[in-house]
């Protein structure tokens, strides 16, 4: 966490124009454009993550957490969501969600996103979870 995304304390006037560099460098093979793009991409993920890890309960809550994810989806890329929220977790069997979250002032969420690609081939699986708690 060299460079942090979340802090609500206000910046110096010194601080806020300060420039962040990050060098990459590779190895001969020199990576392709098409790599160099999934390393950015790859990296604005991780950043997005900790900026949502680091944020307080009282400002990253299911509905927070669920529009972050909304805004993932409207990137397009043939990203789809799905979202389970309130007493839906229950009726759909997630108890666990449901049981723990049921007593805060916002609804409890289960959120999905797809990623469908257009090609044959190996398929992956990425899964994170992340708990908002309210206390």
């Amino acid at each position: 966490k060299a460079f942090p995304i979340y802090t609500n304390k206000k910046a110096s006037d010194e601080d806020e124009d300060e420039d962040r560099t990050v060098t990459v460098s590779f190895e001969p093979p020199v990576a392709d454009a098409a790599t160099l793009n999934a390393c950015a991409v790859a990296a604005d993920a991780v950043r997005l993550a900790q900026r949502i890890h680091d944020a307080p309960p009282n400002e990253m809550g299911p509905t927070q957490l669920v529009a972050e994810a909304e805004a993932v989806a409207s990137r397009g890329d043939g990203i789809s969501i799905t979202k389970i929220v309130g007493e839906e977790l229950r009726e759909k069997g997630y108890g666990g969600v449901y049981g723990v979250g049921k007593g805060a002032k916002e609804p409890p969420a289960l959120v999905v996103l797809t990623k469908t690609f257009d090609r044959e081939g190996p398929a992956a699986a990425l899964v994170g979870e992340t708990i908002c708690f309210d206390t």
